[in-house]
């Protein structure tokens, strides 16, 4: 008989004198690579915990960088290294193929949070976007009524704006200030009226409010729409659509902007750079731009930036002010408001995603750009470069939080993605010729990633990574950071702070610099991604995500 017959090493198949596989021998290195695969990565996830204590975008995004490839590698040793017989091998990854299937089989991600955390949903459920589109075709006739009983007029009819209105991105000054004061703070006995809510499209942008219209942009299928709502009963009153459809995982889908009004005009911005000029009572076309092909690009798609063009339009000085980014120096553009010629173009920056900004700073007016490498000013008549600060940045190239103003000489600047924020002074020159920037402080706290501030009395208030916290201007340290509201946006209202919540709920806080303190809460938007701001116009609220728009009547004191 040969020596391999009484050998003790078995080989996979050899079945024993009971009829049962024998299981292969295998080194003992091969048996504990599968553990210690695991452990590695589960030290590998706690050293980046550790290095990102303070910043939850990375803590949430550390499981994309580790896990997947834990997985991976678990699963080639599993197939090829473990030595277990193949029948176990092929069983175990039958059945989680199985699992996994059965999930995508039953859910769907829908979109992804600030945290990049999937939002999932049944696959048999209704999309957000098909629950729009079966609204609006309920409403076609009563749509098409009230289009027919409101004739074409010229601008001078559409009224002028009143301290009441809100009448572009985040109010009248793009600070995100209301002049008004609550009369009742108690919501849970009184909570705010609910006035009207129904589908929309897809979309990040706000509303613009003037007298009772309100002005917003949603996706509908292949089309961007500029849509004009009553303020009063949320029926639509007319929309004006291009072909275009921005599209992108992590960003989701629509437009981004929000529409501004001037003079009986609404000026418009598309995620893939094509500006509008309607008629604000009527929707009738006036004139459209793709700001992308006028900043030199060949081709619009290749000067996008990764998330579409997010920066809503400033209209002032009979100019419209967009930043389409460029490095053929036309990177700011600034079109004549009544023809859509382009008045003047200037800069060689990156575009982001903050919106432009008009500010009086040392006296003087100033067109605030925050692009992807840091901050300039320009004269808001001629083009010409004020000043600049940089490089500020981080690797997705991403500040999309307005500055703030916090002095007559003073702004604070921040940014996500471990940047933290920084107070600037703006002085004339010794000369009196030319600006300086002096950085008074620089703090890797306080990242406004994609949410902006307030400013009330001496401290800025602001969603810390998806966290309220509160910041001395003075000194740029945190007198407190509590209250997860996700990545939401928030209105200064008198004392207090509006907190539209990324779920889609509305949180009351006291703007105390010393004490984190929630008044009330209620939802006003069903569960989903709410990245939109809201708006205020008199006592009337106005609030939207990507699938839904309401409208809520708070009680607002001596209103007039």
């Amino acid at each position: 008989m040969s020596e391999s017959a009484h050998s003790p090493v078995a080989h996979e198949g050899l079945a024993s004198s009971s009829g049962r596989p024998i299981p292969p021998k295998v080194a003992p290195w091969r048996r504990w690579l599968g553990p210690l695969i695991i452990v590695g990565g589960m030290v590998a996830h706690g050293l980046l915990l550790l290095r990102f204590a303070e910043n939850r975008t990375f803590t949430i995004a550390s499981f994309l960088f580790v896990w997947p490839a834990t997985l991976f590698l678990f699963s080639i040793w599993w197939l090829f290294l473990s030595g277990f017989t193949w029948k176990t091998r092929l069983t175990a990854a039958g059945l989680a193929a199985a699992i996994l299937l059965t999930l995508t089989g039953v859910y769907r991600i829908d979109s992804l949070n600030g945290d990049m955390v999937p939002v999932v949903s049944y696959r048999w459920g209704p999309r957000a976007e098909d629950l729009a589109r079966n609204y609006r075709e309920s409403q076609r006739q009563a749509v098409s009524s009230v289009a027919t009983a409101t004739p074409a007029v010229t601008n001078d009819e559409f009224p002028a704006a009143t301290l009441l209105d809100w009448p572009q991105y985040r109010g009248w000054d793009r600070l995100g200030n209301s002049p008004l004061k609550l009369a009742n703070h108690d919501w849970q006995a009184s909570p705010p009226e609910s006035v009207w809510r129904h589908p929309v499209g897809p979309g990040w942008s706000s509303f613009a409010i003037v007298g009772n219209r309100a002005f917003t942009q949603e996706q509908r299928d292949q089309k961007e729409a500029v849509v004009c709502y009553d303020t009063l009963t949320g029926q639509e009153i007319w929309s004006h659509e291009d072909e275009a459809r921005f599209s992108e995982v992590m960003g989701g889908d629509g437009p981004r902007a929000t529409p501004s009004v001037s003079e009986g005009l609404v000026y418009s911005l598309g995620a893939t750079g094509v500006l509008n000029c309607l008629d604000a009572r009527s929707g009738i076309h006036q004139w459209s731009r793709q700001i992308l092909k006028d900043s030199g690009s060949t081709t619009a798609d290749t000067a996008n930036i990764q998330w579409g063009m997010s920066a809503s339009p400033l209209v002032a000085n009979g100019l419209v002010y967009t930043i389409p980014g460029s490095t053929s120096g036309k990177s700011v553009i600034a079109y004549d408001a009544k023809t859509g010629e382009i008045r003047w173009s200037t800069g060689n920056y990156i575009a982001s995603y903050a919106a432009p900004q008009l500010l009086s700073l040392a006296g003087t007016p100033m067109l605030l750009v925050f692009h992807g490498l840091g901050l300039a000013a320009f004269s808001p008549e001629s083009g010409e470069l004020l000043w600049e600060f940089g490089p500020w940045t981080n690797n997705p190239k991403v500040n999309s939080a307005m500055p703030i103003q916090v002095s007559e000489c003073d702004i604070v600047v921040s940014s996500g993605y471990e940047v933290g924020s920084a107070r600037l002074n703006i002085s004339k020159g010794a000369d009196g010729q030319g600006w300086v920037v002096t950085k008074v402080w620089q703090v890797p706290r306080f990242e406004l990633k994609f949410n902006d501030g307030v400013f009330h009395e001496g401290h800025i208030y602001g969603l810390d990574d998806g966290i309220l916290a509160c910041q001395d201007v003075a000194t740029g340290k945190l007198t407190w950071k509590k209250g997860r509201y996700g990545y939401g946006q928030l209105i200064k209202l008198d004392e207090h702070l509006l907190v539209l919540t990324e779920s889609g709920e509305l949180a009351l806080v006291a703007a105390d610099p010393k004490k984190f303190s929630e008044i009330s809460r209620v939802r006003v938007l069903s569960e989903a991604t709410t990245w939109n701001h809201p708006a205020l116009a008199g006592n009337l609220l106005l609030v939207r995500h990507g699938g839904e728009a309401a409208a809520f009547r708070l009680p607002i004191a001596d209103l007039k």
